[in-house]
């Protein structure tokens, strides 16, 4: 039904297509002269028109909605929602698992670790790097609050991670974060002036030990910042020597600016020692205590003229028994004595004693050192220098003795050992330095 109106309904049709049209226009003229005629009366006013739809739902949830000018109203309906139960029903869902004290167990194999490559800070109070991802695996190093380090790969709950030092391994994932954290700067405070009246004595700061923790969340927490640490000094007056390379700073923190590096054996004079660990110097710099030793370190021997070559016997020369009387020696991170060595510090020690010839404490500014020779062309005191990740940045190095044989600190399960270099995997260069 149409309402009627007082406008004129026109049709124009072009002079061009008149002759062929005049049925079709017809027809129009009498639809026109039809509707003009059509009663009002016949379909009420049009304020009042609504719409009328289907009585039956195809939901039970159907709502009655108002749209438009003038009160015109109906009913929306929508069809069942299969696609959310279908979903629900076929989606496979994994639960993290975790061992018997709430920490994640990594679910990939470490070759199927994401590649990275990113920046990243630790952001716990300690925490220990593992030579596998698994809480069970030896531990390589410990980190520590703010240290920088770059993320290799991630898998699902553990991050392989490299050190500054080149040390490779793994951590927690939740240990890290990728925005730039700075380590609080203590400032070194002097010696209180004795008096007659009781002082209160520093209270002392309970050490954080570098093992897991964990939370009802199942996950490794990650503490707050501790808040900077009030440090006081006491007098002493001793003579240690570093027992590794060691880094000399103008404050008694890690965050502190770089003085110099020691090399093992360097004598220090210490004037006072910290309540966090540390020796000032008589110079006014500061070492951390643990990495000196009071025992004076034994002078070097000589090398004998013809100490880099093979005898034309077989047998090992003097150098290559020099090396084998550290074998059972231990590992130990950075280290570079018989105390403990890694693998960079035991070839830069046998070098120093040895050779009288200074190397870096890192396996892969060893292998930056010398030039390359081939295996056939090997000799004694020639560096052996793996990849075992195959990124380009070397991380294992071994010093050949003679008949098929390096000497290297392995692990921290072996210690010193020696190998058969045919046994070695992923060599990359062999260097002469010689």
């Amino acid at each position: 039904m149409f309402k009627k109106t007082d406008k004129q309904i026109i049709f124009h049709v072009s002079d061009r297509t008149l002759n062929n049209t005049v049925r079709v226009s017809s027809i129009l003229v009498a639809g026109i002269m039809t509707v003009s005629f059509f009663g009002v009366s016949l379909c009420g006013a049009s304020d009042d028109i609504t719409i009328q739809l289907d009585k039956n739902p195809l939901t039970t949830n159907s709502e009655v909605i108002t749209t438009g000018a003038k009160g015109i109203s109906g009913v929306a309906y929508s069809k069942p929602n299969k696609l959310s139960a279908h979903l629900e029903a076929n989606t496979f869902k994994v639960q993290q698992s975790t061992d018997d004290n709430g920490i994640p167990v990594e679910i990939l194999a470490s070759q199927e670790f994401t590649p990275d490559g990113s920046s990243n800070w630790i952001s716990c109070n300690q925490a220990n790097v593992r030579l596998e991802p698994s809480v069970e695996s030896d531990k390589l190093a410990d980190v520590v609050y703010a240290d920088k380090v770059i993320r290799l790969s991630y898998g699902s709950s553990w991050s392989k991670i490299r050190l500054e030092d080149g040390t490779e391994g793994y951590i927690l994932s939740t240990l890290l974060s990728d925005s730039e954290i700075l380590a609080p700067t203590a400032t070194p405070t002097p010696s209180p002036t004795p008096t007659a009246a009781p002082t209160a004595t520093p209270t002392p700061v309970p050490e954080t030990k570098a093992e897991e923790t964990t939370t009802n969340t199942t996950t490794e927490t990650s503490p707050e910042p501790a808040k900077e640490e009030v440090v006081s000094e006491s007098e002493l007056c001793v003579t240690v020597y570093a027992s590794c390379t060691a880094n000399l700073r103008l404050g008694p923190s890690t965050g502190a600016d770089l003085v110099r590096v020691l090399n093992a054996g360097d004598e220090i004079n210490v004037v006072a020692e910290t309540s966090n660990g540390w020796y000032r110097t008589v110079n006014g710099n500061y070492i951390k205590a643990s990495l000196t030793t009071t025992e004076k370190p034994a002078e070097p021997e000589p090398a004998p003229e013809s100490s880099s070559e093979e005898s034309s016997s077989g047998e090992i020369n003097d150098f290559a028994s020099y090396c084998l009387q550290y074998v059972g020696c231990p590992y130990v991170y950075a280290g570079a004595s018989p105390s403990g060595f890694d693998c960079s510090g035991f070839v830069s020690y046998v070098y120093a004693n040895w050779y009288g010839i200074s190397l870096p404490h890192s396996a892969d500014s060893i292998y930056q050192m010398g030039y390359a020779v081939s295996s056939e062309e090997m000799q004694v005191g020639d560096v052996v220098c793996n990849d075992h990740n195959g990124d380009g940045y070397i991380d294992h190095v071994s010093v050949y003795i003679g008949n098929g044989t390096v000497v290297h600190a392995s692990t921290s399960t072996t210690g010193v050992i020696t190998s058969n270099y045919s046994d070695l995997k992923d060599v990359v260069s062999i260097r002469r330095i010689l």
